[in-house]
């Protein structure tokens, strides 16, 4: 029966192991962006933007044809620790809220996301699950040839 028993801790054991959430301690580097995209006759996209050049084309984004880096910033997060980035056009709260490590694979963060307009009226709060290195898109738009993106990642 104690055999049986410590069988069964060890298999729990190296299953708990294989994705072992992260400490408070542990902290990622992430960045905003900020893009202002348009309808023009002129299409182009910021060379700064290559990073994100795949999900411009993508989607309810390719709706638009030129696309130009408003802002970019990178601060190192903590987990648990909400950090402020102000931009031109508003501003994003931002906490990692876990962070998952499992074996042979990227790290999977869990976000809190706060999203404020030029104004600082709140118009999104979320969570959502992204993979270290990757960003989340969102749109704000102001008129159908004009609209505003947020990318927020982390690595």
């Amino acid at each position: 029966m104690s055999r049986l028993f410590s069988v069964l801790v060890l298999t729990f054991a190296i299953l708990v192991a294989r994705a072992v959430p992260a400490y408070a301690d542990d902290a990622m580097s992430c960045e905003v962006v900020e893009i202002d995209a348009t309808v023009s006759d002129k299409p182009s996209i910021d060379p700064k933007l290559k990073d994100l050049e795949k999900k411009l084309k993508k989607g309810p984004f390719a709706a638009y044809n030129t696309f130009v880096q408003s802002a970019r910033m990178a601060k190192k997060l903590e987990v648990l620790k909400a950090q402020r980035f102000d931009t031109p056009k508003g501003a994003v709260n931002l906490i990692i809220r876990e962070i998952a490590r499992p074996s042979k694979k990227r790290a999977r963060l869990a976000l809190g996301i706060r999203l404020e307009n030029e104004t600082g009226k709140e118009y999104m709060d979320t969570k959502m699950s992204v993979d270290g290195g990757d960003f989340l898109l969102f749109a704000r738009t102001a008129s159908e040839k004009q609209t505003t993106i947020t990318a927020v990642g982390c690595r």
